[in-house]
């Protein structure tokens, strides 16, 4: 007995066809989100560079400047490198959250891919009842060894 006539198997392929295709449109949207949030991250990411690069000039130039030896201009320096650490820092979150979302995006590209081809699939695949041997009914004993 088939749990499903051929009216069914193709109702519910077309159904399941539908919501593959669905999880994969969803997925490829939340690629497309997810990189317009890496660009936006990654840009984040150049404009502190820039003023990481501009701060050490700054701090180099400082330095090398006929008053660096006073204490205004090694003040001046101490507030400049504050400021470069707390920018190092942001840029090293950037850099790990820019990581995940770039492992996230490709989960996703992953996602639609499998549900493209689970898809295909689908359109030539049928529920099919697999028949179990009939068990046998004989209390047929394993010969036992002795003295083992």
């Amino acid at each position: 007995m088939n749990r499903f006539n051929d009216q069914q198997q193709s109702e519910h392929r077309q159904a399941f066809t539908k919501d593959c295709m669905q999880k994969a449109w969803g997925a490829a949207c939340h690629a497309d989100w997810i990189q317009k949030s890496l660009d936006k991250l990654l840009a984040h990411y150049q404009a502190l560079k820039a003023q990481d690069r501009e701060l050490e000039e700054r701090i180099k130039t400082n330095a090398d400047g006929t008053n660096g030896h006073t204490k205004e201009n090694r003040n001046l320096r101490a507030d400049l490198q504050k400021k470069r650490s707390v920018i190092g820092t942001q840029m090293r979150l950037i850099a790990q959250n820019i990581q995940q979302g770039a492992a996230t995006m490709q989960k996703m590209l992953d996602s639609v891919d499998q549900n493209l081809l689970l898809a295909d699939h689908a359109q030539s695949w049928n529920w099919i009842e697999r028949v179990e041997p009939e068990k046998s009914t004989d209390l047929e004993a394993a010969p036992e060894t002795v003295g083992e």
